[in-house]
């Protein structure tokens, strides 16, 4: 665990899988434009031209997707002119060249990909999920972080019931401190905090697997793209967030401990919960 002293005075716990996935080293996309305006390609996003060569140009773009941080490289060729160079930087719209017959088959993928930038995001929250830490981030800078427990099962969430702890982009839907009902009410720890899992990745995997309909997966993908409750009664379960324990308890003694939500010690709830706001983005990684 790498700790982080911020103006001297705060230390925040990171692990060291947090700081390569925010290695802001590189230009990072946060969007895509369309490339091509008649005869004119311009940069779909930030990121760094590769090569140049023969009428042809690569940019590779950097962006966060899902729960991933990916690097995919942008092609187009039959360019008359070009109007860039090896290594330079690129902004969004920024001028590639130009050709009549030019042509780049990866644009039409990369305008499907939703993108989301936890450096530049007002708050967020990442899930280390390997190793129980959740970290709360301001632009990027952690702020705050907090040990946590996962489901009772290892893996990532597949199906109702198979107490795993999901993993993937979320929002939250949900704030609630009081009382709860119910033969597991203690166990909230009187805080929960939910999320909109299943998210549209998750309802491409059931889709593929057969136990979820193609207009089911379009109304999740749907709700969460407005950063809304996706449906919680499909095949791939739902009811998934934050909360607190019955009573104290020491990562010594394990960590796998719910059904598939993410648990805070009863001593760190308050803090986590004074921070994190509804739609605040949530990555479990």
């Amino acid at each position: 665990m790498l700790a982080l002293v911020l103006a001297g005075v705060l230390t925040v716990d990171v692990p060291p899988s947090l700081t390569a996935y925010l290695d802001p080293s590189v230009p990072i996309a946060d969007a895509w434009s369309a490339a091509q305006q008649g005869s004119t390609w311009r940069a779909m996003a930030k990121g760094r031209v590769e090569s140049v060569d023969a009428g042809t140009v690569i940019i590779a773009h950097t962006f966060f997707e899902n729960a991933d941080r990916r690097t995919a490289r942008f092609v187009v060729t039959n360019l008359e002119t070009i109007a860039v160079t090896a290594g330079q930087g690129v902004d969004r719209g920024t001028l590639l060249g130009a050709g009549r017959k030019a042509k780049a088959p990866m644009e039409a993928e990369l305008l499907k990909v939703p993108v989301f930038n936890p450096l530049t995001a007002p708050r967020a929250f990442i899930v280390e999920v390997d190793a129980r830490r959740v970290v709360a981030l301001e632009k990027g800078v952690p702020v705050a972080s907090w040990d946590v427990g996962i489901g009772q099962a290892e893996g990532m969430k597949e199906v109702r019931g198979d107490l795993k702890t999901p993993r993937g982009l979320y929002f939250v839907t949900e704030r609630y401190h009081g009382k709860f009902g119910g033969d597991w009410a203690d166990f909230y720890g009187g805080y929960w905090v939910k999320l909109s899992y299943p998210n549209p990745y998750d309802a491409a995997r059931g889709l593929d697997a057969g136990i979820l309909t193609a207009s089911q997966a379009s109304d999740i993908d749907q709700r969460w793209r407005a950063k809304a409750l996706t449906p919680q009664k499909t095949k791939l379960g739902g009811g998934i967030g934050f909360h607190a324990w019955a009573s104290k308890w020491s990562a010594d003694a394990g960590t796998l401990m719910s059904f598939g939500c993410v648990v805070l010690h009863p001593e760190d709830i308050d803090a986590f919960f004074a921070r994190i706001q509804l739609q605040d983005p949530v990555v479990l990684r």
